[in-house]
């Protein structure tokens, strides 16, 4: 091939590899977008968002308060100390039941909402995320309660399906710059053919 058709088939090559979508993780339910509207009341140095479309949790305490995220049936679920640890309680049924990371494993015997809790440390970056059920439900509102330090709070937030027909990718975006790139190779191989000199033969 000449050098000229070499260079641009690399390139498509390349354009190719470019234009390939990465591999995702688990990203929750595909045509699911789960939005955090507010905290209330406001509590400044406390972040809430929910990951992957309606995948995870996530929260970021760096205020100087214990936040407290409660369970399903309102027992202690993790815990957010001031410093960064982050805790899980062990006798927790939302742990196993909805996934603060034991999701797969079987409830202990222990495991009940008026049960003293059973903290085990599962980060010390402030920063928490687990799957959660009450941000997967039917699509509209949801709740999940909060305790700052000795005060109640609500984390508020919509699980929406996406509009019929949206947020489909168009393939142009991945294979319209390869498509015009071999075209291009196609164009300049045959040129350089066509203007290629000819060699008679001496008898």
């Amino acid at each position: 091939m000449p050098r000229r058709a070499t260079l641009l088939a690399t390139a498509a090559a390349a354009a190719v590899l470019a234009a390939a979508p990465p591999a995702s993780a688990h990203l929750g339910r595909a045509g699911f977008t789960a939005t955090v509207r507010a905290v209330e009341p406001a509590t400044p140095g406390l972040h809430v968002a929910v990951l992957g479309g309606d995948d995870q949790l996530s929260v970021t305490n760096i205020t100087n308060k214990t936040v407290t995220v409660l369970g399903g049936a309102g027992e202690p679920y993790v815990r957010f100390a001031p410093g960064g640890a982050v805790a899980v309680n062990l006798n927790a049924p939302s742990l196993y039941r909805d996934g603060g990371g034991l999701e797969a494993a079987a409830a202990p015997a222990s495991a009940s909402p008026a049960a003293a809790p059973r903290w085990q440390v599962v980060a010390r970056s402030g920063t928490y995320a687990w799957h959660d059920r009450r941000i997967r439900g039917a699509a509209g509102a949801w709740t999940v309660p909060l305790r700052v330090g000795t005060h109640a709070a609500t984390v508020r937030g919509a699980l929406a399906r996406a509009k019929p027909g949206g947020g489909g990718t168009n393939p142009f975006i991945f294979f319209g710059p390869v498509a015009l790139v071999l075209a291009a190779v196609l164009f300049l191989g045959r040129r350089e053919r066509r203007s290629s000199p000819t060699t008679a033969e001496a008898w």
